[in-house]
Parts: structure tokens; sequence; C-alpha cells
């Protein structure tokens, strides 16, 4: 009778450890199915980032009603400033030289115009062609460009000859300095000045402004 009892019992306690594992193993498949369904609710919610297509135009030219070609070059803060990532925006382009006058008392308005029009999405930029010894403009030039005549958000880029071309095919043509360009939201160079007159370049930026 007292091994039927000791019998009994070595049953019980098999099946108490039996069961223990299974609870076990259970409770660790319940902490892994949660740990992989937390896992890919993370990545459900995890933004996409998306990244915008470039736009470029391979018809592009330095004429009128046509898109100009594309640049890209350095502003004043050392970063790379590219014509057509600003695509939707009305752009003043002004190509000017470190030594012309003209150039300098054009540069006196541009800090100006840009706080006008900045809400409006006007962009004022320019491109300096040669300093001072009639060579390519360094960073350090075209930052005391900007540091004598207050550009802070007015764009200042350094430019290079390469950026003109007396054909209009790829470039543009060059007679007098400045030359300002009014490029319109659709990337279309809408009107030319050459030279510099203030009250020109206002008219047009507001006609525009105002047809939109």
């Amino acid at each position: 009778m007292s091994k039927l009892i000791y019998n009994i019992l070595i049953a019980i306690a098999i099946i108490a450890v039996i069961g223990s594992l299974i609870v076990s193993c259970d409770a660790a498949g319940t902490i892994n199915i949660e740990a992989a369904d937390a896992q890919q609710t993370l990545d459900i919610q995890d933004p996409l980032v998306v990244t915008p297509p470039r736009i470029d135009w391979e018809d592009c030219s330095g004429k009128m009603s046509d898109h100009p070609c594309n640049f890209t070059l350095m502003d004043q803060y050392g970063n790379n400033w590219r014509l057509y990532d600003h695509v939707n925006e009305i752009i003043v382009l002004d190509f000017s030289t470190i030594w012309c006058g003209v150039c300098q008392h054009a540069a006196m308005s541009s800090e100006q115009y840009q706080d006008i029009y900045a809400d409006k999405g006007v962009v004022w930029v320019t491109i300096l062609l040669e300093n001072y010894y009639g060579q390519e403009p360094t960073l350090a030039d075209i930052q005391e460009w900007a540091m004598v005549f207050g550009l802070e958000d007015a764009v200042v880029l350094a430019g290079h000859m390469g950026l003109l071309d007396p054909t209009s095919q790829k470039g543009w043509y060059i007679s007098n300095l400045p030359l300002i360009l009014v490029i319109d939201r659709n990337m279309v160079t809408t009107y030319r000045l050459d030279g510099y007159n203030a009250l020109q370049i206002r008219e047009w930026v507001d006609d525009m402004l105002t047809i939109e």
C-alpha cells in the first residue's frame, strides 16, 4: 500500500513539472508574440521620409521666355545654392562684379528688397562673377561683399565667367553690368535689364505678384 502511494506521489510530481514547463513555454511564446507585435507597430508608426523629385529642364538657354540653365554655386555662408531648387519662387538674379561701381550701388538695396518681398516668395540673388582683380571670387570675397552691404537674407553667390555665353545657348550674354534677370515661378526668364534701375525691377516684380 505504501509503495502505491509513493508511485502516485511520484506521478503527481512529474505531472506538476511538465505543467510548469508548458506554462513557461506558453508565457515565453506570448512574450515573443507581444514583442513582435510591438516591433510591427513601431515599424508602421515610423514616418516615411519622402524626398521630392528634383526638377531639371534639359531644354534651357539664356534667352528670354526660356527656362534658364541650372547651376549650383556657393553662397556667403558656404552652402550650395541650386537654381532649380527655387522653382515656385520669383527670382531676381543680379549678375555683378566686385569692381563694378554700379553693381556696388545696386547692392546697397538688395537686403531692403529681400526683406520687403520675403513673405511673397521672392528671392533676391547676386552672382559675383569677378573680384577686384578680375579673378574668380572666393568665399572670402563674397563674404566681404555681404558684410560691407549688410546682406544677410539676400543671397550672394560666388560665380564665374563660365556662366556666360555670347550665343545665349547655355548661358547669358552680358553687354552691361549689372545684368538683372527676373525669373517667374515656373522657372521662365521673364524680364531682362542691362544696367540697374531699382524702380523698373520693383515694377516688374509687383506686376508678377499682381497677376497671380
